[in-house]
């Protein structure tokens, strides 16, 4: 049941009206709701690790909006305090839930293209002046941390997920297109090293025009080929393997829709499902806070290796 709705923005007071909740304006008034169980942390990247905190020192269990900190020290602060506190942090990995992706996890963890010499994601979206306002949050990098953050962690977390903590070996970023509206680049790639053998290309940008392209992986194995894709990674665009045929995968959902712009697949209600069976004692959290951490570490490093000429 929601108890209640909190934000700084007296005019989201409207959404608690609809549902007929208590609207706070103070994150500690609203940790004063008798038998609260869980907080959902959906502010600006900046805040989530402080807020994380605080709700835990109250004894409540944290679901956290992507990326878990901007820091790879918050993130382990978080970490502790969750294990300190016994009580859960849920990492919101949507992209995770997406047939395409399961498919890919069964095909990687069951080896069934052999061994992985190379993978390639691309993520190339839009995000232009209709996005990055005056005196907003986003663009900011110590709200928004950057565009690995906000708009690409999704697809850093598939690739750790698919294949375990890859190591950053070198990256490139650049702002070519956003120089008045953010503080961060818009642009980059990275080369990464498999755990084992193989190398993975991470290659993303911001100044598509107008609108989202695609988001893909590709993944080259000793006994085949694979290639997911569209937007949004949400379909299968290429199977050419030994001892695998094209999947018969049921539809992915329709991708988030934020008015002017669109994100990955809106799997909410699975990770929420996932936070409900966990309490229940029925499940294991799908994305606990290690996993959050994980990808923390994967871009802060990316940004600590960054050969950056502009």
């Amino acid at each position: 049941m929601l108890c209640g709705i909190c934000d700084t923005d007296s005019s989201k007071s409207r959404l608690a009206e609809e549902v007929q909740v208590p609207f706070y304006s103070d994150l500690s008034e609203l940790l004063k709701i008798p038998d609260l169980e869980v907080v959902h942390v959906c502010t600006p990247n900046g805040y989530h690790g402080e807020q994380t905190l605080q709700i835990l020192k109250k004894g409540i269990h944290v679901v956290c909006e992507k990326p878990m900190a901007l820091t790879v020290t918050e993130s382990k602060a978080m970490c502790e305090a969750s294990k300190t506190s016994g009580k859960h942090i849920f990492c919101v990995m949507q992209n995770r839930y997406s047939p395409p992706a399961q498919w890919l996890k069964k095909v990687i963890d069951e080896n069934l293209i052999g061994t992985i010499s190379l993978v390639q994601i691309n993520c190339f979206w839009n995000r232009d002046n209709r996005y990055y306002t005056p005196g907003n949050w986003r663009g900011t990098k110590n709200l928004d941390g950057g565009v690995l953050f906000t708009q690409f962690s999704h697809f850093v977390d598939l690739a750790y997920w698919l294949f375990g903590s890859p190591k950053v070996v070198y990256s490139k970023l650049e702002n070519f297109l956003h120089q008045e509206t953010t503080e961060f680049p818009d642009t980059g790639t990275a080369l990464l090293e498999l755990p084992g053998d193989g190398l993975l290309t991470f290659t993303f940008t911001t100044n598509a025009w107008d609108k989202n392209l695609e988001s893909s992986i590709t993944v080259f194995g000793s006994e085949g080929t694979l290639k997911i894709g569209g937007q949004y990674m949400e379909k299968v665009e290429m199977v050419h393997a030994k001892n695998l045929i094209f999947p018969e995968l049921p539809p992915s959902n329709p991708p988030n829709n934020y008015g002017q712009f669109t994100g990955s697949a809106s799997n909410h209600l699975k990770v929420l499902d996932n936070v409900f069976n966990t309490l229940r004692g029925t499940a294991l959290p799908d994305a606990g806070p290690e996993q959050g951490l994980a990808v923390v570490e994967i871009i802060e490093d990316m940004h600590k290796k960054a050969n950056v000429s502009k």
